[in-house]
């Protein structure tokens, strides 16, 4: 603080005395150091020398004001919606009350000082409070913002600024020329991630790695390249912004690599509010390869609770991470962002950090079979097997993902004590009794999941509400597996159609049910004989149990598998089946029944995929089914909605097949697509009213209308 007084007065040469609270000093120019912040009182006494001497003659005076020392602010901001075309807003955050700000957006566009709450001057691009601006950017890319906050003039008018780097997101959404989102791909393998530094020492850099506990030879996101990573580290990297809602059954994967501290790590986070909040992306052991340790002391990402992630010393090699993001709601995905946060303490060790690559978003492609050993008297195993991964609509019925799953129910003679008590049995106990014997299955009931969950426990679906906890783990850890598989199902109203000779010469087609199954291998399933095809036929209800088998095609050893790399021709199988286990209505018309197609291995029992069909019609004369599409080809559920309608086909389209919604007023109210492969279609009934709609398809045959009841309670 300088106190100058009036060197040009006549006082020039008088004797100038300072008080600042209770100190005193002599002179006409000080500088003054005051402790802290506070109001100080400061006096000028000013005086001549005495006249001829006398004391009692001196003239002087004082003047005393308060001087206000005011604190130093410490300027920080926030920053969210930062994808392109986003309107980024900023958000001033100070340790202490500020008055005026201004801002330096990096593009060339600042604002002068202005007080927190007025608006800002409207321009082209800027928008909102001076505390809490709106700034649209031209495009992708990183732009070093700078904030500066000063207090009010009666509190020292003190002054602070802040610079952080803002990197906006490319955006990114499936298309038929790209369907998935693969990193490696993109942007020369940076697949558009970008680094945020939140506290000054980050050393992520794409490159390759020559630290000895973390060596790759290959390009990646990694902290540093040939140095330990830094202590007091709090980074990220960021994703491009995704619109995922044309995937209905989503899952991340990439490739990790850790060599931490123990209380320093990394986690994979989700927003899907423009950054605003993050959520971290599973638990430990939730998906495949996924986090290793539940609590790391650093914190990465801020998380509440649990800080999750993956933290070691001990990987000596890359580990792939897959996860389903069945966690975000279908209404939720038209914006998702993902990071990397990265955080540490010491690192004492000299660890090399954290390095990942290879980040893939595509759709799950493996249905699970999901098979049940029992017989009529294991009255809640079987409950239990039918409220498996389903829902219960408002009709009370229990309906499941065809998608996601597919059920097959056997009763056999091993499983009691009185074969005569199981007419299911009865009715073809060859069949569920080899199936029994191909697994080795002696005890009354048995759970498996793709042919591998059986052979780990001898429980069934448990005698509780729900099936048993291992088996609801290992369902989902197996749904992240990707099918090296592809299987079509059709029905054919004449079997000799592309069969020729090899049309069996008794075969009736007008009383028969003619299937063609085609299976494609996508990737090399090794030497042949070691694969089967299995068509099995099961009744989707019959004595309060669901999908009964009741015959395998042509029997239960199945049809070797010749397709075996993804340059073999496609295998097409041809089974003929005169319905005789079937059960019939009243009329002869056959009840509701499934084919159902699935390919296993002989020795590990490990499935490799399964499709299943339950558009299939028939009568007492003839039972066939039909390639074009007709209404009972689509099935809804649950129907009536509430929040949510699936339109499900009983099998992938072939092509891109559009699917409308319309109101009784004849509005469209939902315009999508059934993507190549898919087969079911997830629409949002939450926001619409109440009422009766049109589902409409447009195949090549033509069009294909259901209706849907949408209530909400």
């Amino acid at each position: 603080i300088n106190y100058d007084a009036d060197a040009t007065s006549n006082l020039a040469s008088g004797l100038y005395t300072w008080t600042l609270s209770d100190s005193i000093r002599s002179g006409q120019n000080l500088q003054h150091r005051f402790p802290g912040v506070s109001t100080y009182s400061v006096q000028l006494h000013v005086k001549y020398p005495a006249y001829n001497g006398d004391p009692n003659l001196v003239c002087q005076d004082s003047l005393r004001l308060d001087q206000i020392v005011g604190p130093i602010p410490k300027m920080d901001f926030e920053f969210f919606d930062v994808c392109e075309s986003d309107q980024t807003s900023f958000e001033a955050k100070p340790d202490i009350p500020i008055s005026t700000v201004s801002w330096d957006f990096g593009d060339g566009e600042t604002t002068a000082l202005g007080f927190l709450a007025s608006s800002i001057p409207p321009s082209g691009t800027t928008s909102g409070t001076y505390e809490a601006p709106i700034h649209s950017y031209s495009g992708a890319d990183s732009y070093n913002v700078t904030v500066t906050g000063k207090t009010a003039a009666i509190f020292g008018g003190c002054e602070d600024t802040e610079v952080h780097e803002v990197a906006i997101l490319k955006n990114w959404a499936s298309s038929p020329a790209e369907p998935s989102y693969d990193m490696a791909a993109l942007d020369g393998g940076k697949g558009f991630w970008v680094k945020e530094d939140a506290k000054g020492n980050s050393t992520w850099e794409f490159n390759t790695s020559t630290k000895p506990q973390l060596s790759i030879d290959e390009m990646a996101w990694v902290t540093g390249s040939t140095q330990p990573y830094k202590p007091n580290d709090a980074s990220y990297m960021n994703s491009p912004c995704f619109d995922l809602s044309g995937f209905s059954r989503p899952v991340l994967s990439l490739k990790h690599w850790a060599n931490t501290d123990f209380s320093d790590g990394a986690v994979l986070q989700y927003s899907v509010n423009g950054g605003e909040s993050w959520t971290r992306l599973g638990d430990v052991a939730s998906g495949l390869d996924w986090y290793n340790r539940p609590t790391i002391n650093s914190n990465p990402g801020e998380q509440s609770g649990l800080s999750s992630g993956w933290s070691t010393a001990d990987q000596e090699t890359w580990a792939t991470g897959k996860h389903t993001l069945d966690v975000i709601p279908p209404v939720e995905r038209t914006q998702v962002r993902f990071r990397v946060a990265f955080a540490s303490h010491t690192n004492l060790l000299g660890n090399a950090g954290f390095a990942f690559n290879n980040v893939v978003i595509e759709e799950r492609n493996r249905t699970l079979l999901v098979e049940n050993f029992t017989n009529l008297q294991q009255t809640q195993n079987n409950v239990n097997f039918r409220a498996f991964r389903a829902v219960e609509d408002n009709n009370g019925e229990f309906v499941f993902n065809p998608e996601e799953l597919v059920k097959l129910q056997y009763h056999h003679t091993s499983a009691q004590n009185d074969a005569g008590l199981d007419k299911l049995n009865q009715d073809n106990p060859v069949d569920p009794n080899a199936r029994a014997a191909f697994y080795g299955v002696t005890n009354a009931v048995r759970a498996f999941i793709d042919g591998g969950y059986g052979q780990q426990s001898d429980a069934g679906f448990g005698s509780g509400a729900t099936a048993p906890l291992l088996l609801q783990t290992y369902f989902s850890l197996r749904s992240l597996v990707t099918s090296p598989v592809n299987i079509s199902i059709d029905f054919k109203a004449d079997p000799t159609v592309d069969r020729g000779a090899e049309h069996p010469a008794n075969a009736d087609s007008s009383k028969t049910f003619n299937v063609k199954a085609t299976v494609q291998a996508t990737s090399d399933l090794g030497p042949a004989g070691q694969y089967n095809v299995f068509i099995a036929m099961a009744e989707q209800e019959v004595d309060n149990q669901v999908y009964v088998l009741r015959k395998f095609l042509p029997d239960a050893s199945g049809t070797p598998l010749t397709s075996l790399s993804a340059t073999d021709v496609p295998q097409v199988i041809y089974a003929t089946y005169d319905m005789r286990h079937m059960t019939r209505s009243l009329n002869g018309d056959l009840e509701p029944f499934a084919v159902i197609v699935f390919v296993q291995h002989l020795e590990t029992k490990d499935v490799l995929q399964t499709i299943m069909r339950q558009d299939g019609t028939g009568n007492s004369a003839i039972v066939t089914g039909v390639e074009t599409s007709h209404e009972n080809y689509v099935r809804l559920y649950p129907n009536p909605a509430d929040d949510l309608l699936n339109v499900i086909l009983p099998a992938p389209v072939k092509n891109q097949t559009p699917v409308k919604v319309f109101d009784t007023f004849g509005r469209e109210v939902f315009n999508g697509t059934f993507r190549t492969g898919e087969h079911v279609k997830t629409i949002e009934t939450k926001t619409m009213s109440a009422g009766v709609y049109l589902i409409q398809l447009s195949t090549p045959e033509g069009l294909v209308q259901k209706k849907a009841v949408v209530v909400h309670e």
